[in-house]
């Protein structure tokens, strides 16, 4: 931090890194193997301990959880069906910016 100079109070707001719980193995089952979380109790019981180490930010995005009966969002899905989307965590989705801007969206 010596090296920053002043402006480093302003853009720095921690020493440390934030840290994310990954997602992409949330998914229903039947999907690909390693969708290992597909029950709303494994997802819980992974959800509990992350919180209980201080973690508040989920990564997730539409294409994890795929499945020809859910389509996308599965993930996403199964994070709201477990509370994880009422303000208990921060959820950093991703979204392919291609697929909104295709005529067949709409």
């Amino acid at each position: 931090r010596d090296n920053l100079g002043d402006w480093s109070s302003d853009v720095c707001s921690s020493d440390l890194p934030t840290l994310l719980l990954g997602t992409a193995n949330f998914g229903p089952e039947g999907g690909t193997p390693w969708y290992t979380h597909h029950t709303q109790e494994a997802a819980s019981v992974l959800l509990d301990a992350w919180a209980a180490l201080g973690g508040k930010r989920l990564d997730t995005a539409a294409l994890y959880g795929v499945t020809d009966e859910w389509g996308t969002g599965g993930s996403e899905r199964l994070l709201k069906s477990v509370g994880a989307t009422g303000g208990k965590f921060v959820l950093d989705t991703k979204v392919r910016l291609v697929s909104l801007l295709r005529h067949d969206v709409w």
